[in-house]
């Protein structure tokens, strides 16, 4: 009997290849047995040039396209991406996957080889990935899903070749404008080698500039890490960068109000200072029109709390923590991209 049931599975599997696109893409997203099991059905409910969304949308209406899970489980996708960019691709899945509702999950294999990057990923989970939403959300940062299939596990095809970060606005199009941090974190612009950069933060933020610098493929060109209070700071964009993420030294909340951003062009104004020569602007007083506490370098290079005599409890003595950039961990002395799959956990509203 197994024989036989093989030999069937064979012949529904080969007349799916011939009868066109469509019914082999249903095939892959039901699996071959279960594809054998309403082979009739779904020949008269799928075209022969349905593309992967159409059929995927065919699919979950008719009710063959099972998401939510019988009862909580772990389960394990794997993700393929043949553009081979672990450090981007793996940003943008894990983008991708907080948008449409996961909250968490970690690597669980990494593999790279020369038929791309592939990352299996340990989910605990109430449903399957969706795959109309997961599709949707990856063309909105440039990737192409290119299959989907079920095996024990589902296992997604993914062309990121021209992939982008959609949350970063074009620095022109920021002019003044008070822009305030994202859920992937921090301040994101789109920018070009060369530009000055002039950034304003507002009254009521304590910011201690921490600017990263990245290529169009997510490569941390340099970085800066400002451990001194600045209200002014102005920046001449490194060549090469198309990413610039501004966040806090100690915590993002420093700069929940936002930073506005002015851009000059190369040569107006004569270029920007350098890091060690911007001013450092004291607080602004406060109500009783006394200075609040701040940051006051000792001798020794090291940086203590100096107690001005307002009240107000100083909002960097958290003691600064390592950001993690995406895909990876990055160090005060070296800007070298370490591991490109760090465990997450995401947690979505948050």
């Amino acid at each position: 009997m197994r024989g036989w049931r093989g030999v069937l599975l064979g012949i529904g599997v080969a007349g799916a290849l011939l009868l066109g696109d469509g019914l082999k893409i249903a095939m892959e997203l039901l699996g071959p047995a279960q594809y054998l099991q309403y082979k009739g059905v779904l020949q008269r409910l799928i075209s022969p040039g349905d593309d992967l969304r159409q059929v995927a949308e065919k699919l979950k209406a008719n009710g063959f396209l099972k998401i939510p899970l019988p009862t909580p489980k772990t389960i394990y996708p794997v993700f393929l991406f043949r553009d081979n960019n672990p450090k981007f691709d793996t940003f943008t899945l894990y983008n991708v996957l907080k948008q449409i509702g996961f909250s968490y999950f970690f690597p669980h294999l990494v593999n790279r080889g020369s038929n791309g990057y592939s990352i299996q990923l340990e989910m605990k989970a109430l449903q399957q990935i969706d795959p109309i939403p997961f599709i949707d959300e990856m063309e909105t940062r440039g990737c192409k899903v290119l299959s989907v299939k079920k095996y024990q596990n589902y296992f997604y095809t993914i062309d990121c070749s021209k992939q982008i970060v959609p949350e970063a606005t074009p620095v022109e199009m920021v002019e003044g404008l008070q822009l305030k941090p994202l859920p992937i974190g921090g301040i994101w612009l789109r920018v070009r080698g060369g530009e000055v950069l002039k950034i304003i933060s507002p009254s009521g933020n304590w910011w201690h500039p921490e600017i990263s610098y990245y290529d169009s493929q997510l490569e941390l060109i340099k970085m800066d890490r400002v451990p001194l209070l600045r209200r002014k700071y102005r920046i001449q964009v490194p060549d090469g960068t198309k990413y610039l993420r501004l966040g806090d030294l100690y915590t993002s909340s420093n700069i929940r109000r936002g930073l506005k951003i002015y851009l000059f062009h190369p040569g107006e104004e004569g270029g920007p200072p350098s890091a060690t020569t911007t001013p450092i602007e004291p607080m602004p007083p406060t109500s009783n029109g006394r200075r609040g506490r701040g940051l006051t370098p000792k001798p020794s290079g090291k940086f203590s709390i100096s107690k001005g005599e307002g009240s107000n409890p100083a909002p960097h003595s958290t003691p600064p923590r390592a950001l993690p950039q995406p895909g990876a961990s990055v160090s005060n002395t070296s800007p070298q991209l370490q591991s490109p799959v760090p465990p997450v956990e995401m947690e979505i509203g948050k």
